[in-house]
């Protein structure tokens, strides 16, 4: 996600991710409050494709989150996103918001059972 005003710049960044990395990356999403899909096409067979796919989705995500946008706009952050999520909320937010995650999360989850290793405790 990032900011409507931002929108523009963003898609052209996009578009120079995609043929530095040699792939084809359609784009869905909600427009009218930046929330974009980028979907990476690359052949799963391939390694150096494969590699392409991870550095092109790591610039896409460092791209949003230098325009003052998010990583994830609705989906949730998953697995994937988790280190892109802490520079974000480390460059934005500051270490103190993710600080109060954690804290939060041991007050809810003392014993580390629900979702262990994942999400907060991964950031």
């Amino acid at each position: 996600t990032v900011p409507l005003d931002r929108l523009e710049e963003f898609l052209t960044l996009l578009r120079q991710v995609a043929i530095r990395h040699k792939l084809r990356i359609p784009v869905m999403g909600h427009a009218g409050d930046g929330n974009i899909h980028p979907i990476i096409l690359y052949d799963s067979d391939s390694a150096t494709s494969k590699e392409s796919a991870s550095k092109a989705f790591e610039e896409i995500c460092r791209d949003a989150i230098r325009m003052d946008g998010s990583v994830s706009g609705e989906h949730g952050i998953g697995t994937q996103k988790i280190k892109l999520f802490r520079e974000q909320l480390e460059l934005h937010e500051g270490k103190e918001a993710l600080r109060l995650m954690k804290e939060i999360k041991r007050i809810f989850d003392p014993k580390g059972i629900m979702n262990p290793g994942k999400y907060v405790e991964a950031a």
